[in-house]
């Protein structure tokens, strides 16, 4: 799995405190909640975005794909500073596209982080089908030895 990061600084008391990100709401919600913990826990806060599909340039045939996807990759990197902007504790973020739990587990082992904060499952038709379908990502998370603070999507 390959993992690409920039940072901010700040002064943390050594804690680390992981938060899954991606586009949906529940994510969203997430870290709301873990830039406001990081700074009452005065922890390193470490921003894993599970990459997906929605990460990428419109057509992988197109001559400016690469800048479409550059073009995504600049406009998240400004969005996150933008919501990590009154966080004093220093920050990391990660991206990686896999599955969640093993993107979660591996920035959470890398930072020393035994606390990781994610949105609430999806809704719906999609929510439906991955509770079916696949391993839930807290159980999986739980498996590893990892607190886990699930945030309610925002109402």
């Amino acid at each position: 799995m390959n993992i690409r990061s920039f940072s901010g600084h700040g002064e943390s008391n050594g804690e680390n405190l992981v938060v899954g990100w991606d586009r949906t709401p529940a994510a969203q919600a997430a870290l709301g909640v873990a830039v406001v913990l990081a700074g009452k826990l005065q922890a390193h806060l470490h921003i894993a975005h599970i990459a997906d599909d929605s990460d990428l340039g419109i057509d992988p045939d197109s001559p400016t794909w690469e800048e479409q996807t550059k073009a995504l990759t600049d406009e998240t990197a400004r969005w996150l500073r933008s919501q990590l902007r009154g966080l004093h504790t220093g920050w990391t973020y990660y991206s990686a596209r896999g599955s969640a739990a093993a993107v979660l587990n591996r920035v959470a082992h890398e930072s020393g982080s035994s606390i990781v904060v994610i949105g609430a499952h999806r809704h719906g038709v999609a929510g439906l089908l991955s509770r079916v379908t696949r391993r839930s990502l807290l159980q999986d998370l739980l498996d590893d030895g990892l607190a886990v603070l699930v945030v309610p999507p925002a109402s």
